[in-house]
């Protein structure tokens, strides 16, 4: 690259991120927060926050009792694993 180009280049670069950042704007949100008060928690009638919660009664099923037996070995990563050395007397 010839000398005056890569100047200009660097002007260009340079110029390019002179400027000023937009103007944050501040937040605010659509829909008012849950309110909590001690152990109950209150969301408005029409929050989205609603149509993600699930109540249910509570039922009883059947779960396996059996345990997957299978060969394996559990080792230590290397690279993550550190010697600690105590100060021990004659060392």
């Amino acid at each position: 690259m010839r000398p005056l180009g890569f100047v200009l280049f660097s002007a260009f670069l340079t110029a390019s991120g002179c400027g000023r950042p937009p103007e944050a704007q501040p937040y605010t949100p659509s829909t008012k927060a849950a309110t909590r008060s001690g152990d109950i928690v209150q969301f408005e009638p029409a929050s989205p926050q609603l149509a993600r919660i699930r109540v249910a009664g509570v039922e009883s099923a059947e779960v396996p009792v059996e345990e997957l037996v299978s060969p394996g070995k559990v080792e230590l990563d290397p690279g993550r694993v550190s010697r600690v050395v105590l100060p021990v007397a004659g060392r």
